[in-house]
Order: C-alpha cells, then sequence, then structure tokens
C-alpha cells in the first residue's frame, strides 16, 4: 500500500520500484517483481540492488548467464558491497567458474572473516573441486558461529565425507544435522 502511494507521488524514484520488487520477491513472486526491478534500472544505472536482485531471479529461473552479467554490473557499481560479491560468487560457482567464485568468497572473507554465506559457499567450492580438507577446514570454522541453522552445516559436513566414502562419518554428521531440525529429506 506504501510503495503503491509512493510509485504514484514518485513515479521517477528508482528506489520506490527496486524496493516494491524486493516486496513482491519476499513474498514469492518473482516473475511480478522483474519489471520493477527493470524500471528502477531505466530510471537510475546505479542502483545496484535492482541488478543482484535481478540477478538472483534470472538464475532462479536456470539463466546463469544472464545473472552473471546482471551481477558484474552489480559489482561494478559497489566493488566492496561483500552482499554483490557473494552472490557474483555464487553465480561463478554455478557455471562451474571454481577459481573465480573462489577467489569473490575469499575477498569478502578476508574483509569480514565472520561473513558466513561466503564461508558456506567457500566450503561448497572447496567441495566441488574435490579440496575436501579446505572444505572441511571451512565447515570447522562454521561450527564455532553461534548460528541458526546449524543442521545445515552439519549436512555438508555429511555430504563432504560421503564424497570421500568415509560413510561412518558421513552417518554421524547426518545424525546430528536431524537433531539440529535439518530436513535432510529436502
Amino acid at each position: 500500500e506504501y510503495l503503491d502511494r509512493g510509485l504514484l507521488l514518485y513515479p521517477n524514484k528508482a528506489g520506490f520500484y527496486h524496493n516494491y520488487g524486493v516486496a513482491l520477491a519476499s513474498k514469492g513472486d518473482e516473475k511480478k517483481a522483474v519489471p520493477y526491478f527493470e524500471k528502477a534500472i531505466i530510471l537510475d544505472k546505479n542502483i545496484y540492488g535492482a541488478y543482484v536482485n535481478l540477478g538472483l531471479i534470472r538464475s532462479h529461473g536456470g539463466n546463469n548467464i544472464e545473472a552473471l552479467k546482471l551481477l558484474k554490473k552489480a559489482m561494478e557499481i559497489n566493488p566492496d558491497n561483500f552482499n554483490v560479491r557473494n552472490n557474483y560468487g555464487s553465480i561463478l560457482l554455478k557455471l562451474k567458474k571454481y577459481q573465480e567464485a573462489i577467489s569473490q568468497f575469499k575477498y569478502v572473507l578476508n574483509a569480514d572473516p565472520r561473513n558466513i554465506p561466503a564461508r558456506l559457499n567457500l566450503a561448497y567450492a572447496y567441495q566441488d573441486v574435490g579440496s575436501y580438507q579446505e572444505a572441511l577446514e571451512e565447515y570447522e570454522v562454521l561450527k564455532k558461529f553461534e548460528i541458526n541453522g546449524m543442521g545445515r552445516i552439519y549436512y555438508g559436513i555429511a555430504s563432504l565425507y560421503s564424497q570421500q566414502k568415509k560413510y561412518m562419518k558421513c552417518r554421524e554428521n547426518l545424525e546430528i544435522s536431524i537433531r539440529e531440525g535439518f530436513n535432510v529429506s529436502e
């Protein structure tokens, strides 16, 4: 309601379009959010958040090449934003550009060692390239943090052990993951 009123009062303010898109996307209506992000970009070429959100929607739809272009533009606008870099890295990871992705996650962690999404993504990247010891080290750091969703961390460790055919350790971590409330069937 307030965003509708804002758009009527300020039809050329990119921020209102961006925020409207965010509201729609957070309600799960990414398809309706797209034109709002696109309009925000038309009105303000430097509204990096619209590039990020539009890129994530493109990625969810399977268009990771377009997503990467949008995230790259956001990174050009705001190169020191950790969220932008982490999302850029996650798209690189989906495209199997592992070393580039790892460098993005390390950039974030160098400046903010407690950045949980970047550390988790770095663990995934190491795991994907078969650097199991490095992945395990990242998971071990994550275990030291007081975070919600610890089951996800133990599930990642379990998958790491599964890839190495260490099935007893895999099972132990799956059991911890379940105790921590992670739904392993999903």
